[in-house]
């Protein structure tokens, strides 16, 4: 394994390591911790009480078995050989991790708040006020007689 791939490899946990292995072969979490047990013959934990906290979250989640993350490493540099990394199979860790370092309107972690319209609240601002002039010009216009 290059020392790029090993790179990006570290900043993931054990946990999101599993989720994009898991996209990658098109497996459930439970299938994709079973076979990469089973590849290294190490009896980790039970999948039921290893994955009550099971999180996306970077800092937070379960530790695999050091030969069960060095199996899951090496299955994504075979992917990478295959070319079959896309950054699809990331978009649930972004989304977690967005979701916890965004703060709400004390400061304290969680999503946060665009206000009422959401995200798009300028765009739905400008629409408004758009539509509320066009308003403004043809009450104008028939008030005064127009076509």
């Amino acid at each position: 394994m290059n020392t790029e791939m090993r790179k990006a490899l570290g900043t993931l946990t054990d946990c999101q390591l599993l989720h994009v292995v898991s996209e990658i072969m098109s497996y459930n979490y439970q299938e994709t911790y079973a076979e990469a047990h089973k590849q290294v013959h190490v009896e980790g934990d039970p999948w039921e009480s290893w994955s009550h906290n099971f999180s996306l979250v970077k800092g937070s989640g379960n530790k695999l078995p050091v030969a069960v993350r060095n199996e899951l490493e090496e299955a994504m540099d075979k992917f990478k050989d295959e070319n079959r990394i896309k950054p699809k199979y990331f978009k649930a860790i972004h989304r977690a991790n967005a979701y916890v370092n965004s703060t709400g309107q004390n400061g304290e972690p969680g999503y946060k708040r665009d206000g009422l319209f959401g995200s798009n609240a300028g765009t739905i601002l400008k629409w408004m006020a758009w539509l509320w002039f066009a308003y403004f010009i043809l009450g104008f216009i028939a008030r005064c007689g127009g076509p």
